[in-house]
């Protein structure tokens, strides 16, 4: 009975581990890889136990057995792959940040042994809340501040989070710890709600965007940040929204973007989808944009970050996972070409084994990288002028 018990646990656990090496085919399943990619290793115990279970002298002569044993290697394998990958990561992350930028963005101290093991983050800070924009065509648009904890001077530079949800969901208070650990270094950080499709089409988000820019210049005083020193960071269509912005705005405050497993080329995402994404994909450009690429020609050049590299646009840091199940990892790969040739200082963090939406557990072996990767490039944006 319990050589049954064992064999059913190694094919739940080779379902799971899989994902570490496969494209999530549902939203279900992808939901299930953001677990085996930044939990993963909490299960590695597991399939050891399965495996020394397996071939222990009394079962041996089992087939169940051995079948079981080799699921077990197997799923161990795919459990070991984010944490064996953001290891060798680590150690060309310092030279590789510093080769992008300079000196100012070096970091250390990457994968932190201990933290892996840890569920959520200290120190939560609760946020104040403020009204950055009210109309009668719509309900207050608010934002969540989080204020700079032990900051070297009054003024701290602030970083404006806006959040993913396919334009149509989501609000700012989505996936918070971030916002807490950033404050805890040292910065301000504006969680913005924005409007939603598909009762506001683009521009209304890009227009929210600045309007909040305004609201914590006018108010920097109060909230003890310097007018002079932004950063947007966004995930998945926030990270649109961050990118397009950063790009077109011409607002010198301005000094980088971050751009989270984001669509940098809405054209290119048009074209390249199908009836049977994971996401509608055709159906939220409709309601996001108003239709297709020929249709609005336009407005897909002003919300593709991609189209508007010049010179001077911002220093730009961009993760994506190559797994990524509802953004292609292609758009980022491509958008780092773009930027390349461009000369805008910037930095590409591919993650292999990684999902749309892997930052969900900060301590994981995606979230670590991406806070290394954020700490370097907020030091080098905020020490350089535009």
């Amino acid at each position: 009975m319990f050589r049954w018990i064992a064999f059913i646990l190694c094919i739940a656990l080779i379902l799971f581990s899989s994902l570490t090496v496969l494209h999530a085919p549902t939203l279900f399943t992808w939901e299930a890889a953001i677990g085996a990619d930044e939990f993963g290793h909490f299960f590695i115990a597991l399939s050891l136990f399965l495996f020394i279970f397996s071939v222990l002298p009394k079962n041996r002569a089992h087939r169940t057995s051995w079948i079981t044993a080799i699921l077990a290697i197997i799923s161990l394998v795919c459990l070991l792959r984010p944490l064996t990958s953001a290891i060798c990561l680590s150690y060309q992350l310092n030279s590789n940040l510093i080769n992008a930028f300079d000196e100012s963005a070096s970091v250390s101290d990457v994968i932190k042994w201990k933290d892996l093991f840890k569920i959520g983050i200290k120190n939560k800070i609760v946020p104040e809340n403020y009204i950055y924009s009210r109309s009668r065509s719509t309900n207050a648009t608010t934002l969540d501040f989080y204020r700079a904890v032990n900051h070297s001077s009054t003024k701290a530079p602030c970083i404006v989070t806006i959040h993913g949800g396919s334009w149509h969901g989501g609000d700012k208070m989505q996936l918070p710890d971030i916002n807490s650990v950033l404050a805890n270094k040292g910065y301000a950080v504006a969680s913005i709600d924005y409007r939603l499709a598909p009762i506001y089409k683009w521009p209304a988000q890009k227009e929210d965007v600045s309007l909040a820019l305004e609201y914590l210049k006018t108010n920097a005083e109060m909230l003890g940040i310097d007018p002079t020193k932004f950063v947007l960071l966004g995930r998945s269509a926030g990270a649109q929204i961050a990118s397009s912005v950063a790009y077109t705005l011409e607002d010198q405050s301005i000094r980088g973007v971050i751009s989270l497993y984001g669509p940098q080329d809405m054209k290119f995402a048009w074209d390249h989808a199908s009836s049977s994404d994971v996401l509608d994909t055709y159906s939220l450009f409709k309601d996001y944009i108003g239709g297709s690429p020929s249709e609005f020609p336009n407005e897909y050049k002003q919300t593709s970050a991609i189209m508007n590299i010049s010179a001077k646009s911002p220093p730009t840091l961009l993760i994506h996972g190559n797994l990524d199940t509802l953004v292609w990892y292609k758009q980022s790969d491509r958008m780092n070409i773009s930027l390349t040739k461009a000369n805008v200082p910037h930095y590409y963090l591919a993650l292999p084994w990684a999902t749309h939406g892997f930052d969900y557990n900060l301590n994981g072996p995606g979230g670590q990288l991406e806070q290394a990767c954020i700490d370097g490039f907020l030091h080098y944006a905020f020490k350089t002028p535009r």
